[in-house]
């Protein structure tokens, strides 16, 4: 959407910069949520003796 802004001349590119930097920042957010649920399922197969190897 900002991009579609920006080549409309609505925004700057500061602006679209901006945008673009908070959809990674949110993506890697998303990422380590996903890896802590791994982690905390890995825990709970290990605390209960569920052997996976």
């Amino acid at each position: 959407m900002a991009e579609s802004r920006f080549k409309n001349g609505v925004i700057t590119n500061v602006e679209i910069e901006s945008a673009q930097t908070a959809l990674k920042e949110a993506q890697l957010t998303q990422l380590q949520y996903q890896y802590q649920i791994v982690l905390a399922k890995l825990e709970i197969n290990r605390l209960t003796g569920v052997k996976f190897w």
